[in-house]
């Protein structure tokens, strides 16, 4: 990933999370009811960070197998280069 392309998630992942943290913040005056929605809502959403990592590093693991797989597959039928190739294809 870029740069910029970095540079730009992270900016939008902080302006997000700052907007979500003021509507799931337990604040001082909250009745008992809007204070258990704001604990529900913020442990939602720690659960879903949870999932989305472990989906992501899952995908990632899936995609390098298959790079690793198609590298070898290539070596053993065409020869190193043709591995070679697959490699900076992919």
């Amino acid at each position: 990933m870029s740069d910029v392309v970095s540079k730009l998630s992270e900016k939008v992942s902080h302006k997000f999370g700052d907007k979500v943290t003021q509507h799931i913040e337990v604040q001082e005056g909250d009745s008992d009811n809007k204070m258990r929605m704001r604990q529900i809502a913020a442990s939602s959403m720690l659960a879903y960070a949870e999932v989305s990592d472990a989906v992501a590093q899952g995908y990632f693991e899936v995609v390098q197998a298959g790079k690793e797989e198609g590298q070898a597959y290539a070596e053993k039928k065409y020869g190193e280069n043709a591995k070679e190739t697959v490699r900076h294809a992919t």
